[in-house]
């Protein structure tokens, strides 16, 4: 099982132009130095970036090169707190094989959800044997399974598409219906939704 970090950017609502400069540029710098991963915007106020095999000291190094390449420096007033940084543990993953310097990821999906005590390894068995239905959708090009070791029964999945019409393809398949239907038997609550566009990726 691989690790890598989630790095979560909570900024104000309308983030000046400098700040979203900075955004951008830092998420590309911390996306080529992992193995693979997807920077991300769900909205003005919310950013985040997930990268495998890159821990918490290479992308404090990636924010503090980030900084000095911008004429300035950042000017990060607009931030509600630091970045938070959480290491994640890969299940299971699909990644599309796609040409050097092509990202033809346009749009995402991060769904969030918390396991029932005592069905944490119900949950990753349930991940893991997702992965052929996710192989089954053309559109869906990058798929993540990941757990929170540091949040206790914290799971999640993100994944990427090439378009808002593969995006919907995968909302109406087989996974959702799964973890909609008797997958929701194992956790607490609904699973959070949330759309974002795609900033960077790397496969």
């Amino acid at each position: 099982m691989s690790t890598g970090s989630y790095v979560a950017l909570p900024i104000a609502e309308s983030p000046s132009p400098s700040v979203t400069t900075f955004l951008s540029a830092f998420g590309s710098v911390v996306i080529q130095k992992a193995n693979s991963g997807v920077a991300f915007r769900i909205s003005p106020s919310k950013w985040g970036i997930l990268t495998q095999a890159v821990t918490a000291s290479v992308i404090t190094e990636a924010f503090l090169a980030t900084s000095q390449k911008l004429e300035g420096g950042p000017i990060y007033t607009d931030a509600q707190g630091p970045p938070k940084l959480e290491t994640v543990a890969f299940l299971a993953s699909k990644l599309t094989a796609t040409k050097q310097d092509e990202n033809p990821l346009v749009c995402g999906l991060e769904v969030r959800f918390r396991a029932k005590e005592g069905k944490e390894e119900d949950v990753r068995q349930f991940l893991k044997g997702a992965v052929p239905l996710v192989e089954a959708e053309p559109d869906t090009l990058l798929w993540y399974a990941i757990e929170f070791p540091e949040s206790p029964r914290e799971f999640g999945i993100i994944d990427a598409f090439p378009s808002e019409a593969g995006r919907r393809a995968h909302l109406d398949g087989k996974v959702a219906a799964a973890l909609f239907g008797p997958g929701k038997e194992l956790l607490e609550g609904d699973p959070s939704v949330q759309m974002f566009d795609v900033l960077g990726g790397k496969m």
